[in-house]
């Protein structure tokens, strides 16, 4: 048997009226969210009942639905309102995050310790050993850079100092041994006075050499 076709008009019943606005709203809102799944559509419900009860459904806000739908009746882009909205909502966020970390190194800091309860003060003590570990394991190895670049500036050094020494030791060679005064005097026994005399002498000896003969052409003799 066929089920009868129901007039669309205003019921006269009340009671009949609210019983089918009750099984109505809620076949609509179960469509409404059906929708909303199914397509990943934004969708808001307002209904006001006879009696002015208000019921609604939204998907997601419908504060910010009923603000796009006003922007779009507007004249307004929704794709623009959309991002803007996106936007405000991301700095939000940030402003947020931005504070909860500030408040955090505040407390890394030794600041604002007053609120913490002892749970909140362990962890900020692993923390700080966290960190602190962290450094040290930083500088050990920078401290450890730098000696590996100063023994290799010694190493260069020491390496250059060797090649002067050997360079200055051919140089020797080639010139060959130079005497002094001293090893002359160690050696022979003979001063600079000694030798002084013995150029006098020397020079005497040929004076008296050049009189003797000129007296004994003077005189005849052989």
């Amino acid at each position: 048997m066929a089920r009868e076709k129901i007039k669309i008009k205003k019921i006269d019943s009340i009671t009949a009226r609210q019983v089918t606005f009750s099984k109505r709203r809620r076949g609509l809102i179960k469509k409404a969210q059906e929708l909303a799944v199914l397509c990943d559509a934004e969708v808001g419900l307002i209904i006001f009942s006879a009696t002015g009860k208000l019921h609604d459904y939204a998907s997601s806000s419908i504060k910010d639905i009923v603000t796009r739908y006003d922007l779009h009746c507007h004249g307004s882009n929704p794709s623009d309102s959309h991002s803007l909205e996106l936007q405000n909502s991301s700095h939000s966020e940030l402003r947020n995050e931005i504070a909860d970390k500030t408040q955090e190194l505040r407390q890394l800091k030794g600041e604002d310790l007053e609120g913490l309860n002892l749970d909140d003060l362990l962890k900020l003590e692993k923390k700080l050993d966290v960190g602190l570990s962290r450094v040290n394991l930083i500088m050990d190895k920078r401290n450890m850079g730098e000696i590996t670049e100063l023994q290799r500036k010694v190493d260069n050094l020491a390496k250059a100092n060797k090649q002067i020494k050997q360079k200055v030791a051919i140089m020797c060679k080639g010139k060959g041994p130079m005497m002094t005064n001293s090893d002359m005097g160690g050696r022979g026994g003979v001063s600079s006075e000694a030798m002084d005399n013995n150029v006098c002498g020397c020079n005497n000896n040929g004076l008296l050499d050049d009189d003797s003969s000129s007296i004994s052409l003077r005189l005849g003799l052989p």
